[in-house]
């Protein structure tokens, strides 16, 4: 993600890309019409309408120690969520609202016949309803913004490619890595499972594992990502499991000793859960 922002890398590491909000309206519709919605509302509010300092957040599963609502997450350690600028996003709003590379198209309302079927269904995530006037504040069509449309259009033109020979290569070059982590060779372990060829595939997932269990130092955000991926590790039979459970253990333990003593981290770290998996695979 660093890499896609084209940013400095922060401090600490990137868990999230909190993209802000461009708020549709009605575009004048009365009725549900024919089409697709990206081609049905292309008017948008401007660039400093209130809601567009929302953000939704792509983030990173593998660093997401829990989910607090649809915008944003608790990380694990030291792991923020920034925007495309690779400035830190706190909560569910950014202030800075920018979108310059990238942006969350919000079609809030869509047409009043549509924005009454959804009044009667309520909201997904809290026993509440909209009220009616929310459709008349978010009715702004200033600016027409055909960037979503333009982008669907141009996917239906792409080329086929061979993913089989993209993926072989993309796992060749990731585990040639001078310095691997965790989390790069927990992908590449997975990704290896794209692979058609068995033999080739059990090879990458091999080397995968191989590497990881060579590393001689990890971060404690590395740590949490490989005890919550343990389960998947050893659903699969491998030569390395007795290894694989050796490290989990000394993994919980590590974490265990860091958050007793640094209790802001309690809420990053579940404790119960992991432990419970522990003794279950002891």
């Amino acid at each position: 993600m660093t890499r896609y922002l084209n940013c400095p890398p922060p401090q600490k590491k990137i868990a999230g890309l909190g993209i802000n909000w461009r708020t549709f309206g009605a575009n004048g519709q009365d009725k549900k019409l024919p089409g697709g919605v990206i081609e049905r509302f292309t008017k948008r509010a401007p660039d400093g309408f209130g809601n567009n300092h929302h953000v939704k957040t792509i983030t990173n599963p593998r660093r997401v120690a829990r989910r607090v609502n649809p915008h944003n997450a608790i990380y694990y350690f030291n792991d923020i969520c920034v925007d495309e600028k690779g400035l830190e996003v706190p909560l569910y709003q950014n202030q800075r609202n920018t979108v310059e590379k990238i942006q969350i198209n919000h079609y809030q309302t869509k047409s009043r016949e549509e924005y009454m079927a959804k009044l009667s269904r309520g909201r997904a995530t809290i026993h509440q309803k909209y009220p009616e006037q929310k459709f008349y504040d978010y009715q702004h069509d200033e600016i027409e913004d055909l960037v979503a449309l333009k982008l669907f259009n141009q996917f239906f033109r792409l080329q086929k490619i061979n993913y089989d020979e993209s993926t072989i290569s993309d796992l060749k070059s990731m585990l040639a890595e001078e310095n691997p982590n965790i989390e790069l060779l927990l992908t590449c372990f997975h990704r290896a499972k794209n692979v058609k060829a068995q033999s080739q595939r059990e090879k990458f997932e091999s080397e995968s594992l191989e590497k990881l269990l060579k590393l001689k130092e990890v971060q404690n955000d590395e740590a949490q990502l490989f005890l919550d991926t343990l389960p998947e590790l050893l659903s699969n039979p491998t030569k390395y499991r007795k290894q694989i459970i050796e490290l989990g253990i000394k993994l919980f333990h590590k974490l265990e000793g860091i958050t007793r003593q640094n209790l802001q981290y309690v809420e990053n770290f579940d404790f119960q859960r992991r432990r419970e998996l522990l003794e279950l695979i002891e």
